[in-house]
């Protein structure tokens, strides 16, 4: 592209790339070479790639990141920020997933090969000791040299971290954490771009859930952070102007509320304006480098943005002695009906904060909700804050949605060439893998014969353990539970044909019908079948049974009648577990 003196851009060109690769970051050298990060091939089966480029377009050299996981040929390890030495001979690579900075050798640009990695999952040494655990990945995702190159400075997002790297050693040697000081327990910052002044004594970042760009004191290796500047919704990326006067923010979803409208139609993902994804324009703003007197201020402004003030700063532990740790509650149930609010199904109950006129599945249609929302608890204040399903269920489920979930969530909504990456799969990949048979030992899988080994979950929220978690901590693993309805004794539910699956069970419309799928293909096996959705299901159970036993199983195709006494639903069967979980959901009801 070229740019005008008035600063308009003006297309001029494109370099064709391959089928198989998504163009996530772009560096340059003095050469003329440019270096392509390649972060989601679309298929577990290819591996992630750099690619360079001439100065007229021609690919001269790729590096395969073949080892990652899964060799020989790897699995995605989603390279995402790119930077590159001057004089090209060494490529720094972010990879989102697997929390690390490859090192290329790119001296000859037409065999770049990887030189060493640099693990970003290390204790921060400013300004606290609190320690950086080894989460899923620290999701570096972004890379900035400063002047001399001497030094990289990354963004973990996970960590909410900026990490220092001497690019002399390929070291860390230093790692800062970018939380308010009094608040350093708590996780979601998402540090994610960076900015450097001119003088390189201030770095700024681009911090997206905290919704405001941090502001750090550069003093030679290590980096101390001054405070917090507010901007607007989900800050992705910051440039200081060449005068260092000036930041330029970007941010991703704007400043502008957004609320529910009338005129959106269901499935209309790209053509519907009134898509919530089509609503939210991202938004560049200029903002003066700030005094330190209005710095304060504004980290003040920051704090109370994000509900955090002198009142309510401290940690509540009201609840402390019915939890886990004082031996009191030891397991939740958590039951989420997707794609429903509060009021259109609780919102006939008068002890909660609802509203009755916005009722639309009440009492007389879903009697074992409502009997289970009076005997247990009823969350009529509870809050998810995602556009759509694929950021809905890690917010659900994982407290947020990580930083890879919100980039890609427009993506795939608008089929730009992303996967539904969101509940616990990546490509189709079962993030926990898949044993090699099934519990009477039948061989699983004809592709995999030895089964699938886990992989860390690029999707998943930060705060939790690296590979080796237990099955509770899945993010999708709640919709597994309430999605397959297994018969009682295990094995396939007797409603499953061979051309689709039919709910029996009596009214409603729907019901004793069968539901036609075309053959589909399993994702875990490759095999294209009939019965292909069954058997995908069948596989992702066999995860489960492997890893942890379901607290209670479901049986398929049962439906108590609407007009059952409420106590009817709660354990009354022969079959039911702790809580009997029969509602008026069809076996593919969300």
């Amino acid at each position: 592209m070229s740019l005008s003196s008035t600063g308009t851009l003006t297309l001029t060109g494109s370099i064709p790339t391959k089928s198989t690769d998504f163009p996530s970051g772009l560096a340059t050298d003095k050469n003329g070479y440019i270096y392509v990060a390649n972060n989601d091939p679309d298929t577990f089966a290819v591996s992630s790639s750099v690619a360079i480029y001439n100065a007229s377009g021609t690919e001269v050299g790729r590096c395969a990141f073949s080892g990652s996981y899964y060799p020989p040929n790897g699995t995605p390890n989603f390279p995402l920020a790119i930077a590159t030495l001057s004089d090209g001979s060494k490529t720094y690579v972010a990879s989102q997933r697997d929390g690390a900075i490859y090192v290329l050798d790119t001296s000859v640009p037409a065999s770049p090969k990887l030189l060493t990695t640099i693990s970003t999952t290390t204790t921060p040494t400013l300004p606290t000791s609190q320690p950086c655990p080894q989460v899923t990945g620290s999701h570096p995702t972004g890379l900035l040299l400063n002047q001399a190159q001497s030094l990289l400075y990354v963004a973990n997002a996970h960590c909410d971290t900026v990490s220092t790297i001497s690019t002399n050693i390929d070291a860390v040697v230093s790692t800062t954490l970018f939380r308010f000081r009094r608040l350093t327990s708590f996780f979601g910052a998402t540090p994610i771009a960076l900015g450097l002044s001119p003088e390189r004594s201030t770095l700024y970042a681009a911090m997206g859930d905290l919704n405001a760009v941090a502001v750090a004191d550069v003093k030679g290796n290590s980096l101390a952070v001054k405070g917090f500047i507010p901007v607007g919704w989900y800050p992705t990326g910051v440039v200081v102007s060449p005068d260092g006067k000036r930041l330029l923010v970007t941010n991703a979803k704007g400043v502008q509320a957004l609320h529910p409208n009338p005129g959106y139609v269901q499935w209309q993902f790209n053509d519907n304006p009134y898509h919530n994804l089509n609503l939210i324009v991202g938004t560049v703003e200029a903002i003066p480098v700030p005094s330190a007197s209005q710095l304060a201020t504004y980290t003040s402004q920051v704090l109370a943005n994000n509900g955090f003030n002198q009142v309510n700063i401290q940690i509540d532990h009201r609840l402390d002695p019915i939890g886990l740790a004082a031996g009191g509650i030891t397991h939740v149930i958590y039951i989420v009906k997707e794609n429903r609010t509060y009021d259109q199904v609780l919102g006939d109950l008068p002890q909660g904060n609802g509203d009755p006129s916005l009722v639309l599945f009440g009492n007389n249609v879903t009697p074992s909700q409502h009997a289970l929302a009076q005997r247990f608890v009823l969350l009529d204040n509870f809050y998810d804050t995602g556009e759509a399903s694929g950021d809905g269920w890690p917010w659900s489920t994982g407290s947020m949605a990580n930083e890879y979930v919100i980039k890609n969530l427009p993506y795939n909504y608008s089929n730009r060439g992303r996967n539904y990456n969101f509940e616990g799969q990546d490509n189709g990949y079962p993030a926990g893998g898949f044993p090699a048979t099934d519990p009477y030992g039948n061989t699983l899988s004809p592709t995999f014969p030895g089964g699938l080994p886990p992989i860390s979950d690029v999707a998943e929220a930060p705060g939790r353990t690296h590979l080796g978690r237990s099955a509770e901590g899945r993010t999708d693993l709640p919709q597994l539970r309430l999605l397959l309805h297994l018969r009682s004794d295990g094995r396939h539910p007797r409603q499953l044909s061979r051309g689709g699956w039919i709910a029996s069970g009596g009214g409603g419309p729907g019901w004793g019908k069968q539901l036609q799928l075309p053959p589909l293909r399993c994702h875990l096996c490759r095999q294209r079948r009939a019965d292909g959705l069954w058997l995908f299901l069948q596989h992702r159970y066999l995860w489960t049974l492997q890893h942890a036993q379901p607290l209670f199983r479901m049986e398929a195709g049962v439906r108590p009648d609407a007009g059952e006494r409420p106590d009817r639903q709660l354990g009354s069967g022969a079959n039911d577990g702790p809580l009997d979980a029969r509602s008026h959901a069809g076996p593919l009801d969300g």
